[in-house]
């Protein structure tokens, strides 16, 4: 997991693959969740008769984890998460598009950020305008897109001026599915395997994928409460990928296999 200190020599070099863009602006303030109401929010009410002293019925301020930011401009903030849980340390970068592999691909601002120990991150005072937002793997060498809201492929996210946007959870998933049978490259002459995995911890059920080479599925299992699956019909000699994800009782993914595990069928009377 890279560390702040290794955050900031990486914001000086490149982003791994995400290129460095230009200047960075990194403040998260302390949180506070305070839900007193302001002196603005209370109202006077009267109650019964109009020369009965008011009653005053108070309507509750939503206070943000950072502080407002200055005129005309805006603060983005979330929490990047696993499981349940934040996790710290990891690098945030904005700009107006992110092509991959490139970097920063607009000339427009660019800005950077960490995760704190409790997974938040903010970006404070931007322009208003549309943006993309990426947040680094847990071992560093992939960058993923924040979305602005529960649809993954929205992935613009806009900001007006004077607004607080406090963005969705996003959930990371680890690679960590370790993958028993086929083993990857294997070759073999069974056209219904018994496909099989290794328990994951914090797992309620799993999801199992297999596909052709070019990604065309031919067999599937999701809700499975066990580590096995075989497929209902059987598989033609071609060759394949598969793929296990691992989900908590709450339905978030929390780990995966890092991309399909290859494995070849053969001896069977047709191919794909």
């Amino acid at each position: 997991m890279l560390k702040q200190n290794a955050w900031k020599s990486l914001i000086g070099a490149s982003l791994v693959i995400l290129a460095a863009c230009g200047s960075a602006e990194t403040t998260v303030p302390p949180e506070n969740t305070s839900l007193e109401p302001s002196p603005a929010d209370v109202e006077p009410t009267l109650s019964g008769d109009s020369t009965e002293a008011p009653i005053l019925i108070a309507s509750p301020t939503i206070h943000h984890p950072i502080p407002n930011p200055d005129p005309g401009m805006a603060s983005v903030y979330g929490y990047i998460k696993w499981n349940r849980e934040g996790v710290p340390d990891l690098g945030l970068l904005m700009c107006e598009h992110i092509e991959l592999m490139v970097g920063c691909d607009g000339g427009g601002p660019e800005f950077s950020s960490w995760t704190e120990l409790d997974g938040m991150y903010s970006i404070l005072n931007i322009p208003p305008g549309t943006y993309n937002l990426v947040v680094e793997s847990v071992d560093g060498d992939e960058w993923f897109f924040v979305p602005a809201g529960q649809d993954p492929d929205d992935i613009a996210i806009v900001v007006a001026a004077d607004q607080i946007l406090r963005l969705p959870d996003y959930y990371m998933a680890m690679y960590e599915m370790v993958l028993i049978y086929p083993g990857e490259g294997e070759r073999i002459d069974d056209p219904r395997p018994t496909f099989e995995w290794d328990p994951y911890s914090s797992a309620t059920y799993y999801n199992i994928t297999i596909a052709q080479l070019d990604g065309s599925l031919v067999a599937s299992g999701e809700g499975l409460k066990t580590t096995q699956f075989t497929p209902e019909t059987d598989l033609p000699n071609c060759e394949y990928g598969w793929q296990v994800e691992a989900y908590n009782d709450q339905g978030i993914k929390i780990a995966k296999h890092k991309g399909y595990s290859p494995f070849i069928i053969y001896g069977q009377p047709s191919s794909c």
